[in-house]
């Protein structure tokens, strides 16, 4: 059974087929052994603690990239099988941990920096996806000019991480800074992860809102705030 309902696949047919310019490639990151059924449903409910989402959530979140990216030719979908050597040598070299799955990692000219998304893109985080890909491949940028010119200026990383969940309604204007700012810089890494779906990582940093911006795990806020204060706060993790 498809994931995409018909109605957004004609709206999604259509706002590639219209938006699209460059290609754009999806790297896709789990394990084969994830992916031996074809029977992929959204669960009824989030397992118990003790029980391993990743098989099921690589599942779906591939099932779901699959669809969107029959939608048009210029979107590629690759899966980079970590069961095998050079797939799990590929996660190394890009820093990825192998064990923080599902991943998907965006691939275009207009990305200079690093722009990635751990589990399963659902609600506000699907349409956030799809406005992702459009803009890299239109090298849509809309960041402010003296924004786009400080990040350019950066000779450190900024490794932002980005706690969201599908139903936060001020996450998806934080997420598409983080990327932009990916796009503006070799230096910037954008990392938004799935809040329920990493309860390690939650606890790890403290999560009790969403969006949590942690850069360079030095600089911490919460809420969605304006471009400026992004800014400053990614500058003063990197001095």
């Amino acid at each position: 059974m498809a994931l995409l309902g018909d109605e957004d696949r004609e709206i999604l047919l259509e706002r590639f087929r219209e938006e699209m310019d460059a290609p754009v490639e999806l790297l896709f990151f789990s394990r084969q052994e994830y992916h031996r059924s074809e029977i992929v449903e959204f669960p009824n409910e989030m397992p118990g603690e003790d029980q391993d989402l990743r098989p099921q959530a690589c599942a779906i979140s591939y099932k779901l990239y699959r669809e969107i990216a029959e939608l048009s030719p210029k979107l590629t979908l690759t899966f980079v099988d970590l069961d095998a050597t050079e797939g799990f040598q590929k996660a190394l070299e890009m820093g990825l941990d192998p064990l923080r799955l599902p991943a998907m990692a965006f691939q275009a000219e207009s990305l200079t920096g690093k722009s990635r998304f751990f589990g399963i893109p659902t609600g506000y985080e699907f349409a956030t996806l799809i406005e992702n890909i459009i803009d890299l491949s239109r090298n849509l940028n809309h960041l402010k000019a003296e924004t786009r010119a400080a990040l350019a200026a950066l000779n450190s990383a900024a490794e932002i991480k980005i706690f969201v969940t599908p139903t936060c309604g001020f996450c998806p204007s934080t997420v598409r800074m983080a990327h932009q700012m990916a796009m503006s810089s070799p230096n910037v890494t954008a990392e938004i992860i799935e809040a329920n779906e990493f309860q390690d990582l939650t606890e790890q940093y403290n999560v009790s809102g969403v969006p949590k911006i942690i850069v360079n795990d030095r600089v911490e806020f919460e809420g969605a705030v304006p471009e400026k204060v992004f800014l400053d706060k990614v500058l003063a993790a990197t001095n």
